[in-house]
């Protein structure tokens, strides 16, 4: 990053380095499902199947040999064959875009991107369709659904976004309304809310749609690098408050983030939703690699 207007950079993400991921992700999860048991794609999801579903718009990276050109020139607009099929589903990637993914560094922005991009490839080269969300206090930006090389191209211009402003607080109920009914949904983020979120997280999972969470971790959340008195302002509210900071503070903080982040595990388990703690000094590909095994076992 070069200040804090700078885009994210994503050179790093490429293909070279995504392809083993997604042919490891395509091993792993042969006998496996992405959604866990209890859980289905949305009913009428299209795919290859052969069952006849509807028609849709064309849109860029649709298969042009399932363009139906009579009902094309019915519609006149581009119409393709849509058909049944219950191994892909719609996938949508929330992704926190708040100002405590840039506290202390942009980091957990940067490994929040990373990973968005990453999965992103992953389920395109699986065959489902991705669509995303960066929310803050109201959704920021969002991408269509969309399958195949342009739409991973898409995702990768959407997620080159500066890292997010100081002020802006962190809602995931504000992605609601984007979400189509039943549709299985990433929420990538530091889970920094008073309640972790469990609210919001708790209104989906009631939906009956499939959630992954992966929750950002970066120990510095909690740890200054100094002692003394200082002036801590909440990087989302503005908020300030003078403390003095000491060992004894520095581990009282850590203990309340551990206890945070242990409810937000243990009430995923409860839902039956995968969830994979992301540490930002494990990097982008660890984190992924470790997500796509956990759901083999899950």
């Amino acid at each position: 990053m070069s200040g804090p207007g700078a885009r994210q950079s994503l050179s790093d993400i490429d293909e070279a380095s995504l392809l083993p991921i997604a042919r490891l992700a395509d091993r792993l999860l042969r006998e496996h499902s992405l959604l866990t048991p209890g859980h289905r794609p949305v009913a009428g999801r299209v795919g290859r199947g052969m069952e006849f579903l509807d028609h849709a718009d064309y849109v860029a990276g649709d298969d042009v040999r399932r363009i139906d050109w009579r009902a094309s020139a019915r519609r006149n607009r581009p119409q393709i064959r849509r058909f049944h099929d219950e191994r892909h589903a719609d996938w949508t990637i929330c992704i926190d875009h708040s100002s405590s993914m840039v506290v202390p560094g942009a980091e957990k922005w940067s490994l929040a991107a990373h990973l968005g991009a990453c999965l992103g490839y992953v389920l395109l080269h699986l065959g489902n369709r991705v669509g995303a969300i960066t929310f803050a206090d109201a959704v920021v930006r969002s991408l269509p659904f969309g399958s195949g090389r342009g739409q991973y191209g898409r995702l990768l211009r959407m997620l080159a976004l500066p890292p997010p402003p100081s002020g802006a607080g962190s809602r995931l109920a504000a992605c609601g309304s984007r979400l189509p009914t039943l549709a299985p949904v990433i929420v990538i983020s530091d889970f920094l809310a008073e309640d972790a979120m469990l609210a919001d997280l708790g209104r989906l999972a009631a939906s009956g749609r499939q959630l992954h969470v992966l929750p950002i971790v970066d120990g510095r959340d909690t740890d200054p690098g100094t002692t003394g008195r200082l002036r801590l302002v909440d990087a989302e509210s503005g908020r300030a408050r003078a403390v003095t900071v000491d060992a004894a503070l520095v581990a009282t903080a850590a203990a309340q983030r551990a206890r945070q982040l242990d409810a937000l595990r243990r009430q995923c388990v409860r839902w039956q939703l995968p969830c994979t703690p992301c540490p930002v000094d494990r990097g982008w590909r660890s984190a992924a690699l470790a997500h796509l095994a956990g759901l083999r076992h899950a």
